[in-house]
């Protein structure tokens, strides 16, 4: 092999990598911005309710396209594959939670509970050394509305001090008494508004 051979075959090497590495940074910015725009799988599929949308329009004209940011999603979430069987599952939770509902011609609309559940969660800041805090005291045989209060407060932004002690210095009372309620969790949660003393 010639040195021009050598450096020829280098040279289409260096492209190749430069090629996998521009592809590998692209697709993990595309994951990144997927999981900052939408919270889950179903707020994915609800959105795709709506007209127009980001995930509307690939679901109608590109559906490849629309499945593939759903594995998106699921792979900044828990590196697992969405399968057919968790689209349709996500889907059928929205009719089931009264977020989503069937029209009689079959097509599916949002209820206004839906639309509150897709606005954008954007709290204002509390006052200067103010707080949220938030304590539970979930039983054992509720473990898994324990685990799912956990997961809502980090999307709250909430920081987790102690095991059942959170805070934040974001006001999502509005969207913590809704969620609170709809998983009737009122009786082993107590919010208070406090604010930091500096001693």
């Amino acid at each position: 092999m010639t040195d021009r051979e050598e450096l020829n075959r280098l040279r289409r090497k260096a492209q190749v990598q430069a090629q996998r590495d521009y592809w590998r940074v692209w697709y993990k910015q595309e994951e990144e911005r997927l999981n900052r725009k939408y919270r889950s799988a179903s707020h994915y599929v609800l959105a795709s309710i709506i007209p127009f949308t980001e995930s509307n329009l690939k679901l109608a004209f590109k559906p490849s396209a629309f499945f593939a940011d759903l594995n998106k999603l699921s792979a900044g979430k828990s590196r697992q594959q969405f399968q057919l069987k968790t689209i349709k599952s996500a889907y059928y939770r929205t009719i089931r939670q009264g977020l989503v509902h069937l029209e009689n011609d079959g097509l599916p609309r949002l209820t206004a509970k839906g639309r509150r559940r897709l606005a954008l969660y954007q709290p204002k800041i509390l006052g200067k050394n103010a707080r949220l805090l938030l304590v539970f005291d979930v039983p054992e045989r509720l473990r898994y509305k324990r685990d799912k209060l956990r997961t809502i407060l980090k999307e709250f932004r909430f920081q987790q001090i102690q095991k059942s002690v959170w805070e934040s210095r974001y006001d999502s009372r509005q969207y913590l008494q809704e969620v609170i309620k709809e998983e009737r969790l009122e009786e082993y949660i107590v919010v208070y508004e406090s604010v930091a003393l500096n001693l």
